[in-house]
């Protein structure tokens, strides 16, 4: 077991019989050693790109894309740490960031493998399951979220 928070999968009923729970099962992530709330350097910047508003719609599993446009920096940065910033724990199982070509200009959210502008963001580069997180430098992006209901 790590400090990082992990998946619980539960299931429960009204004897010790063991078979399918039906609707009285579920997931949820836990942190059952330490827990420390998300830090920032001082003196560092930082960038959020959210989805605001998403209402998670009533599927058992949906991937949801949404392309994003990098805001102009001046001069040279460097990025040092990619780590996502998620509300639903319970509910959001993975997610990956992909670089897009220059050819992608449009800003765009919808369901993933559906074709549209982020159909040609193939170069991965972040990628966040529950319990962990792999730091990357990004440049405009995509964010293709799995979410679990």
């Amino acid at each position: 077991m790590t400090d990082s928070p992990v998946k619980l999968i539960y299931a429960y009923g009204k004897s010790d019989d063991i078979g399918y729970h039906f609707r009285t099962r579920g997931t949820k992530e836990v942190n059952l050693l330490k827990f420390m709330p998300r830090s920032s350097p001082r003196d560092g910047n930082y960038l959020d790109f959210v989805m605001d508003n998403f209402i998670v719609p009533a599927e058992h599993t949906y991937y949801n894309c949404k392309v994003m446009k990098m805001p102009k920096l001046n001069g040279k940065h460097h990025m040092y740490r990619v780590e996502p910033v998620i509300k639903n724990l319970d509910l959001v199982h993975h997610m990956l960031l992909y670089s897009c070509p220059l050819s992608v200009i449009q800003i765009n959210e919808q369901q993933c493998y559906t074709g549209g502008p982020g159909a040609d963001c193939l170069k991965l580069v972040s990628v966040w399951n529950t319990g962990g997180v792999r730091d990357c430098p990004l440049l405009e992006t995509l964010i293709h979220t799995y979410i679990h209901a």
